[in-house]
């Protein structure tokens, strides 16, 4: 993980790898995501901006149920950047292969800092690439922040939440510190709406704060 300007390494960046499953509504017709996963795992880089997602597994996956190309999908988070997430391509038709990779293993993965003001700049997945645009703004920023969130699935009635409590932290701090910068209104949901309340959330997040 570097800074895409400056090239320094960055450390403390928050990672999130999802592998998604896809719902067979009718088996090898009709496919449908529902934020189901079979496996989350929660990294962070390290001061030479180094990150490791270990190997996992095997673990069947539910009947009905397969991988595509969010086998994983990524998510990178660190205050005042731009977050980035990034999945595999998409395949023609899905594989059962019981081995799964990322595109991006073993790529720097360049992160882009906010300044306030309109920057245009190229993002680099795998085989692909595209630009982006930003305006600058902290409501872009904010809602930025948020799509991580979705991407996450966040709102999602289960569980899954527990197996990335550093991000949960930093996102929540990030609610606070653009409220104090001034934005009227922050998109991005507090730690207290996952599901299961205020309470139980809290109590789970006591052992990673600080």
């Amino acid at each position: 993980m570097v800074d895409d300007v400056t090239g320094d390494p960055l450390e403390g960046v928050i990672i999130v790898a999802q592998w998604e499953l896809v719902h067979e509504v009718i088996p090898m017709l009709v496919n449908q995501r529902n934020g189901d996963t079979l496996k989350i795992i929660e990294v962070v880089s390290d001061k030479e901006g180094k990150y490791f997602i270990p190997g996992w597994g095997p673990l069947l996956r539910p009947l009905f149920f397969h991988l595509e190309e969010r086998d994983p999908s990524i998510v990178f988070f660190k205050s005042e950047y731009y977050p980035q997430g990034t999945s595999n391509e998409i395949r023609s038709q899905y594989s059962r292969n019981s081995v799964r990779t990322s595109q991006i293993n073993g790529e720097t993965i360049r992160l882009r800092k906010f300044t306030g003001q309109p920057q245009q700049y190229v993002v680099r997945q795998g085989r692909l690439s595209y630009t982006l645009e930003k305006k600058g703004t902290l409501e872009e920023y904010a809602s930025d922040v948020r799509n991580l969130q979705i991407n996450l699935n966040w709102d999602k009635e289960n569980g899954d939440w527990r197996n990335y409590p550093r991000m949960i932290l930093a996102l929540g701090q990030e609610r606070e510190r653009l409220k104090a910068a001034g934005l009227a209104i922050v998109r991005i949901q507090r730690p207290s709406s996952l599901y299961g309340g205020k309470e139980v959330v809290d109590q789970f997040l006591k052992e990673y704060e600080n």
